[in-house]
């Protein structure tokens, strides 16, 4: 496997906030003159007030422009024979982690003392994401596997609606935690937003979200300004917010 840098993988960086065409909320795209998606502004913002304090900090490590291969890997690297795929997905979280860690301490307000993943809807724990992230040096001593889990339904509510309902967590685990919150990838939003809300309302102090890939249709909204910004080579030392 080369380096994350290698043209041949084609992994995206991430639009600085303030990019024309750029979304303010989830680093998407959102077409000239808006700051904020379609999805952001008419679903996720105005259907509970309490998205708008669940995150202290939502950026995602890379863009995973369809089509790429990158973001063929990060589609099918849960179910994928290839090796490569799922180390490809653990190398992207260790070198952002590593490159940005004092970036979300900041965000937080100490280093993370609790982390966990946004649990599958339809795997059970541990899933290759929950794998992946249990083994980076920084996260080891902190990630648990039962903070949270999803309890349904299965159907209905993923596209449009926000549901913090579907998601059991542990109070005792997150309660008064600095919570690091790890998605593998973005493509509407809703249930790592879900799941956010969740944490925080069992008590969690704060919480920064991670997905490690913003998907992105290269033919819907996207700005001149928003394909230069997240031109390769990756550069995992760019912070975007």
């Amino acid at each position: 496997m080369g380096s994350l840098t290698d043209r041949t993988y084609c992994i995206h960086n991430v639009p600085p906030q303030g990019t024309e065409g750029a979304c303010d909320f989830c680093l998407g795209t959102c077409g000239l003159s808006y700051s904020l998606c379609f999805k952001c502004s008419q679903h996720w913002l105005p259907q509970l007030p309490d998205v708008k304090y669940a995150c202290d900090l939502i950026v995602p490590c890379t863009v995973a422009l369809s089509p790429s291969p990158w973001y063929t890997a990060m589609l099918q690297y849960k179910r994928s024979s290839r090796r490569d795929d799922i180390l490809l997905v653990a190398q992207v979280l260790n070198v952002w982690l590593s490159n940005h860690m004092g970036r979300v301490t900041e965000a937080i307000g100490g280093p993370p003392t609790a982390a966990t993943v946004v649990p599958s809807t339809s795997a059970l724990m541990p899933t290759p994401l929950y794998q992946i992230v249990s083994q980076q040096p920084m996260l080891r001593a902190s990630v648990s596997s039962s903070a949270v889990r999803y309890i349904g339904p299965s159907t209905g509510w993923k596209r449009n609606y926000l549901s913090p309902d579907s998601f059991s967590v542990d109070s005792e685990e997150v309660s008064g935690q600095r919570m690091l919150l790890i998605e593998d990838t973005w493509v509407t939003g809703s249930t790592a937003l879900s799941t956010a809300i969740a944490i925080r309302r069992a008590g969690a102090a704060k919480l920064a979200l991670i997905p490690i890939a913003r998907m992105v249709n290269k033919g819907y909204g996207m700005t001149d300004d928003y394909k230069e910004a997240i031109r390769p080579p990756y550069n995992p030392e760019r912070f975007p917010r």
